[in-house]
């Protein structure tokens, strides 16, 4: 089983021992709160909460989870009447567009994310590893990868202008 071929049920399967790795403590899986599906929530040595995404793929997605889900979780606790300790989002994937990595980076004083890449050739071998330790089969800058149509764009900036739209005499006007 590599990695990369993994599933999320496959890669949820491995979550207690990669938990442990980490002194991580599984509170619950799959927990809902509204329309959203927490994966885990665990519970770090300090008393902090931890807030799990288990990924399997580069996903759009995945941005906007780490960034609700923690904020949900905090409200849903509150309403409970009960005050929240630090809540903060893990990311457990196979693969990660490092874009996503940046964004958490910039927003830092606002959440606080943590992402680790699961590697590893077969199961027993399966470990998590932080972003800088994957290899570049496993992360990577989505916006150097397929660009296509930019020509125009890079066109339009090398040429200097700030006229996006020239309009075309041929057509006549409105």
């Amino acid at each position: 089983m590599d990695a990369k071929q993994i599933n999320e049920k496959e890669l949820s399967g491995h979550l207690e021992s990669f938990l442990r790795d980490r002194e991580l403590r599984r509170l619950e899986r799959e927990v809902k709160i509204g329309v959203y599906r927490l994966d885990a929530v665990v519970a770090d040595p300090s008393g902090a909460l931890v807030v799990v995404e288990l990924k399997v793929n580069a996903s759009i997605e995945t941005l906007g989870q780490l960034l609700l889900y923690p904020r949900a979780f905090r409200k849903a606790i509150e309403v409970c009447g009960v005050k929240p300790p630090h809540i903060r989002a893990l990311l457990i994937t196979t693969f990660l567009d490092s874009n996503v990595k940046d964004v958490a980076h910039d927003l830092a004083d606002q959440i606080d994310i943590e992402f680790l890449v699961c590697t590893g050739a077969t199961p027993d071998t399966l470990r998590l590893v932080d972003t800088e330790n994957a290899g570049e089969e496993q992360c990577w800058d989505q916006s150097e990868r397929g660009n296509r149509k930019l020509e125009p764009v890079l066109a339009h900036l090398a040429a200097g202008s700030n006229n996006l739209y020239k309009p075309n005499p041929l057509l006549g006007s409105d």
